[in-house]
């Protein structure tokens, strides 16, 4: 490989010597393959169109005995880390290194050496009530990962690994781009309120203070401001615990949060730690968290905002990755899919200056009912694609096998692998690859694009830990009413995922804005959607009247916010609507004869049934009524300031056809969101990036059907409805990726319902994909000779396009393209 000059972080994307590169990265784990398999792997790897290799180094694996170490392979031919490295160099491929100290990797102490616990068992943490702290159901002890023995032994394990990786480092001419310290890091699986982190230097004892009074002063001041918070009389800071057990009442809820917060400061801090070491040591890379806090949302995702408000006050140069398996959403329909693209959308909701990427992506390895169809690769990568994927990780890519003992899943390290274990090609290879060559063939282009979304759901730090951790019931004082809302934490969090189905079932294009850290202005937002539990952080309340007093509209469910984080009163919102609550109707069968669903009535539908709570409001006199329950209002619009508001007191769920014929009604018509893309049948689902020159599409068939249709997209000169001449069919479960308005070396592309991938450097010639058996077309804005399998083909003159249609066999069309 030649030698680059250095990897920054700039405008969302991560430049390679001066030039934004898009990683099609694959995971070969050199420790879990035969010395004399890796150049095989690694060939395979490059000829199915990957530009990078990713592999973790684990520190079992290179220190099996306390103070020994092999990188060279003299205990052990898979040892030797430099010449993997020098193989991948030779390929001209680049590389990240995942270096620990955990890793996970589903072995058997999650990359901790066995000597580890063994010789040092003070490492470990402990629980709420003093017991050693675990990952819970896999066993695997977690350490107190800011203990001095145990920063020790890690110190002593990066001095030996990080000067191979500076060796070895782009800037050095190695492949080395990107490195990782740790992984999935959220106390080794133990982040909650107690079952880590009891250790005496962090919550100390009547006498001396611990990391979290250092915290706590750090954060909020001195004892009094503390006193005030929590509504006690501590005479000393060492007398302040943190909670055992979820405590009521606001002060309660005070205490429980920052021990929650002060937890991820935790993790932070270590994470921070580790790099400065690497730096220390001559490392001069940017890096990436894998999933920072990993599994906290109810999408199974890490905490972004946090984590980039921290790193970014700590001038680290740095980004939060993510990772999307089928395991999370099953299958890629309308049930799986909402959730693939929540992941992706989480991940692009932080405020750093990194690509949108994806560490891990493939099929995984925990199905409880086996390994899912190859088609779901098709839907899953395109789909990401479309919503601003920006480089990925195929984890596995080459699979393997653990050394007897070392895996906590057997032998085999394989599940769906584009490259088996055994050196052989599965069909996702084929997929993958095809991918690979779209991606290569179109960089610049696919770069160039951002998503276009219709509407962005605002969510922010508090609300999984308020909805997972945390006492579930709050006290509300609201229009003269008192109130006990008991669960609507935990409520408010898990129907994120019933709202993402909805809209998703909708064509709504949806993206997340963390109202901590929102990673967009407000004057870039015109529809926003609000879940709150009657709760949003201050600079949410900012945000919202500066989205309205835009022009915006807003839609809060199932509640109105009228209060901060700290649980402080914010009037903001309640004086601009002017609207009162009048009942809470509880959740129907939770006693006989309340009997399950409630229907609600609106304009258009008679009974749709709704689940959950329904929140009943007395609007303001200016209000327009939406949505009732047995003559109660639920559902009003009103205008605010410059826009509007939508306050729902249902839960939005893909339940029943008139449910979502009622979400249909609320989004598409009262809050009338625009689509920026959709097809006329509604379904298909599609996704777009791009406005103008470019645009890109992921057109996927979920629901399996064949029928065919139109597609209706916006763009900056107006609405463009095709094909023209013909109509688009898709074989159910298939997915393609279309590009519109593309300029070419002789022509200007103005769509194509074929995937189309370049086989000549000028992008005279294409190979064109699609379902066998249905019609493939393609149109310019002026007239061309066109080839077709090297047989010209005639052009058909409509709105002033220039059209040629074609059959799509099992093998793609040759099309090429003469002036």
């Amino acid at each position: 490989m030649s030698l680059k000059i250095n990897v920054q972080l700039n405008s969302k994307a991560i430049w390679i010597n001066g030039k934004k590169e898009y990683l099609r990265s694959g995971a070969v784990q050199y420790w879990r393959i035969k010395r004399i398999e890796w150049e095989d792997r690694v060939k395979k790897a490059e000829e199915g169109g990957l530009n990078c290799i990713e592999t973790y180094i684990p520190w079992f694996f290179h220190e099996p005995e306390e103070g020994y170490f092999d990188f060279n392979g003299r205990t052990l031919p898979e040892r030797d880390l430099i010449n993997f490295i020098k193989l991948i160099n030779e390929h001209e491929l680049y590389l990240i290194a995942r270096v620990g100290p955990f890793i996970n990797a589903e072995l058997r102490y999650g990359g901790y050496p066995r000597w580890l616990f063994k010789n040092y068992p003070e490492v470990i943490s402990k629980k709420a009530d003093g017991e050693p702290s675990f990952w819970a159901d896999v066993g695997i002890p977690a350490p107190s990962q800011l203990h001095p023995q145990y920063l020790k032994l890690v110190r002593r394990w990066y001095e030996n690994v990080i000067p191979i990786l500076v060796e070895n480092s782009i800037q050095k001419g190695g492949p080395i781009i990107l490195f990782q310290p740790d992984n999935e890091p959220n106390l080794v699986f133990t982040y909650g309120l107690d079952e880590s982190l009891y250790d005496h230097y962090i919550i100390g004892d009547e006498k001396s203070e611990g990391l979290w009074h250092k915290w706590l002063v750090e954060t909020y001041g001195n004892l009094e401001k503390i006193n005030e918070r929590y509504g006690s009389k501590y005479n000393k800071i060492s007398e302040i615990k943190p909670p055992r057990t979820q405590l009521e009442g606001i002060h309660g809820l005070r205490r429980t949060l920052d021990w929650l917060r002060f937890k991820q400061w935790f993790v932070f801090t270590y994470l921070q730690t580790l790099a400065n070491w690497a730096k220390e040591l001559g490392l001069q890379l940017p890096y990436m968290i894998n999933e920072p806090i990993n599994r906290l949302w109810i999408f199974r995702c890490g905490e972004y905002a946090t984590f980039s408000k921290f790193m970014k006050e700590k001038n680290e140069v740095c980004f939060p990755a993510g990772h999307c398996y089928f395991f999370y959403g099953k299958e890629q329909d309308l049930t799986g899919i909402p959730i693939t693209i929540s992941r992706i959308e989480m991940v692009k909701s932080n405020s750093l200056d990194g690509p949108n990427f994806l560490i891990e992506t493939g099929s995984w390895y925990d199905l409880p009912h086996g390994n899912l169809s190859v088609y779901n690769w098709d839907i899953m990568l395109r789909t990401l694609i479309a919503c601003g994927l920006d480089g990925f990780n195929i984890y596995m890519y080459a699979g393997g096998y653990n050394a007897k003992g070392d895996g906590r899943v057997g032998k085999s390290y394989d599940w769906s692998a584009p490259i088996r274990a055994d050196g052989s090609l599965h069909d996702s290879y084929w997929i993958v690859k095809r991918i690979n060559d779209f991606i290569h063939s179109w960089k610049e282009e696919i770069l160039s694009t951002k998503k276009v979304a219709d509407v962005q759901i605002a969510i922010f730090s508090e609300l999984p830990l308020l909805g997972k951790f945390c006492h579930d019931s709050l006290h509300i004082n609201f229009g003269g009413k008192e109130f006990i809302d008991d669960k609507v934490f935990s409520q408010v969090h898990n129907n994120l995922v019933e709202l993402v189905k909805v809209l998703t079932a909708l064509n709504i294009n949806f993206e997340f804005t963390y109202l901590n850290d929102p990673n967009k202005p407000p004057d870039q937002v015109k529809y926003l959607i609000v879940p709150n539990p009657w709760i949003i952080p201050s600079e949410g309340f900012k945000f919202i009247k500066k989205v309205l007093e835009n022009g915006g509209k807003v839609l809060f469910y199932p509640t109105i916010p009228i209060m901060n984080t700290d649980f402080e009163k914010n009037d903001t919102i309640t004086e601009l609507l002017r609207v009162k609550v009048s009942k809470i109707i509880p959740e129907a069968g939770r006693k006989a004869d309340d009997i399950k669903y409630r229907c609600v009535s609106s304009r258009k539908v008679d009974e749709a049934p709704v689940d959950g709570k329904i929140y009943i409001y007395e609007p303001h006199d200016e209000a327009e009524i939406l949505c009732n329950y047995e003559g109660e209002v639920c559902v009003f619009k009103q205008k605010c300031l410059n826009g509007e508001v939508i306050v729902s007191g249902i839960f939005p769920i893909y339940l029943a056809i008139d449910t979502q014929n009622l979400f249909k009604e609320i989004f598409l018509e009262h809050f009338e969101i625009e689509r920026n893309c959709y097809d006329i049948s509604e379904n298909l689902l599609v996704i777009q990036r791009g406005r103008s020159e470019p645009i890109l599409l992921s057109v996927s068939n979920l629901l399996g059907i064949s029928k065919g249709t139109k597609l209706k997209i916006k763009t900056n000169d107006g609405i463009i409805t095709f094909p023209k001449k013909s109509m688009l069919e898709m074989q159910p479960k298939s997915s393609r990726l279309l590009w519109l308005n593309m300029n070419l070396k002789h022509s200007f592309l103005k769509y194509c319902t074929s995937e189309l991938i370049p086989i000549n450097n000028e992008r005279t010639e294409f190979l064109a994909y699609g379902d066998q058996g249905t019609i493939g077309e393609i149109a310019f804005a002026k007239k061309i000779k066109i080839m077709i399998n090297g047989k010209e083909e005639e052009l058909t003159k409509i709105d002033n396009l220039w059209i040629a249609t074609y059959e799509h066999f099992k093998e793609p069309k040759r099309i090429s393209l003469i002036p």
